[in-house]
Order: C-alpha cells, then sequence, then structure tokens
C-alpha cells in the first residue's frame, strides 16, 4: 500500500497494531539502552521503580492493574529489586497471605537519579508534538484502551 493510500478498515487495523508494536519496539529499545548504561537495570525494573514513586505502597495485585504488566515478568522484577535492595516486601495487613511493595531509601535514590535522566531522553519525543497534539493523542490512546477491554 503506499504511503498516502487511504486504508481500508481492515488493513487500518493491521497497521495500526503493527505501527503501536513499532513504535513499542523503538521505544523500549532506545530506554533499555539507556537505563541499562545508566543505572545498570531493565525497562519492568524502572517500570516498577516509577510506579512505586508514584503509587506509593502497592500491592503486586495493583502494579499489575496499573502497569498491564504480565504477573510473572512483574514477579521476576520486582525480586530482582527486592535482591538488590531497592524494594522492600512486607506481609499486607489485609490477606496474610499478600505483600505490600515499596520502595527503600536506596530505590527512591536510584529513581531521583534515573529520573532526569529519562525525562530528558522524552523531552525531543515529545516535542515533536504541539500541547494539542499531545492532548488528542493521550485522548485517543484512551479511548482505544477502553474499546480493547470491552468484550
Amino acid at each position: 500500500m503506499k504511503a498516502d493510500a487511504t486504508p481500508r478498515s481492515g488493513e487500518f487495523q493491521n497497521l495500526l497494531t503493527v505501527r503501536l508494536s513499532r513504535l513499542q519496539f523503538l521505544l523500549n529499545a532506545r530506554q533499555t539502552d539507556l537505563l541499562k548504561k545508566t543505572a545498570g537495570i531493565g525497562l519492568t525494573e524502572w517500570r516498577v521503580l516509577f510506579l512505586l514513586r508514584h503509587l506509593g505502597a502497592s500491592s503486586p495485585g495493583e502494579l499489575h492493574r496499573a502497569s498491564g504488566m504480565d504477573g510473572g515478568l512483574l514477579s521476576r522484577n520486582t525480586a530482582r529489586l527486592r535482591a538488590a535492595g531497592l524494594v522492600s516486601a512486607r506481609e499486607s495487613s489485609a490477606d496474610r497471605r499478600g505483600r505490600i511493595l515499596r520502595l527503600t531509601p536506596k530505590g527512591v535514590r536510584l529513581y531521583e537519579k534515573i529520573d532526569p535522566v529519562m525525562r530528558a531522553w522524552r523531552r525531543p519525543i515529545f516535542a515533536a508534538l504541539d500541547e494539542s497534539e499531545r492532548k488528542k493523542l493521550l485522548a485517543l490512546l484512551n479511548k482505544l484502551e477502553r474499546a480493547a477491554v470491552k468484550p
């Protein structure tokens, strides 16, 4: 299909998922490289640190719901962060089998080291869109996410 051709409905749906997947791959690959060089952690570990910093103490289930990350992947990365002393876990008062995760002081320091680097990395990417385009993109993504979870 030519770049200027208007895709038919089925082609658009396929093109959209391919394009979103490609964009995710490109962004993830660049972030992963930056995180490895800057802090020696992976992208999923960074996302866990980010979520805990912004959500506060959370259960693995809450992190899963907030991020959509695979439960096994989340569990493995949380275990690595705990082993590195970046995240602590305590028994949940609501469910003795459950755990509540939180950043340790060491985890907060690492987050504070990485956050400005990640913000600087994202700045030129988001600068490609003006404010109204960013708002529209977020609104459209929210709309697609809601549609994707409908049965």
